[in-house]
């Protein structure tokens, strides 16, 4: 079984523009490992559009927001996460997905129903 989350975010600042940009800190759970990965919304969007190619995904968070605020982004955070969730519930995990994730080869073992994982 593999379990995603973004417990959190963070803002990253350029120097010497001085603008920044916000990192989703995505941990990932596959029979016991967990891999903590950072990805900006701009490859979160990338992976979406890889994988609408292959699979039936959930809609994806707007990029257009208003004013950037830490409620916004909580938003965003929170509808990323609930996007992530969907997209690894279903049966198919293609290897875009597992290779933007890190976590490496899964084989799916239909006599117990769980993931396996290889390193």
């Amino acid at each position: 079984m593999i379990r995603v989350f973004i417990p959190s975010f963070q803002q990253v600042h350029r120097e010497p523009e001085g603008r920044g940009y916000t990192v989703f800190v995505i941990e990932v759970y596959v029979s016991g490992h967990c891999n903590i990965v950072e990805k900006r919304y701009s490859e979160l969007l990338a992976l979406h559009k890889q994988l609408r190619k292959t699979i039936n995904t959930p809609e994806f968070p707007p990029k257009k927001v208003r004013n950037w605020s830490y409620k916004i982004i909580e938003q965003r955070r929170q509808s990323i996460e609930a996007y992530l969730q969907a997209v690894v519930k279903s049966n198919v995990l293609p290897k875009s997905l597992l290779s933007f994730l890190e976590i490496g080869d899964i084989r799916f073992d239909d006599s117990c129903g769980s993931y396996e994982y290889a390193s």
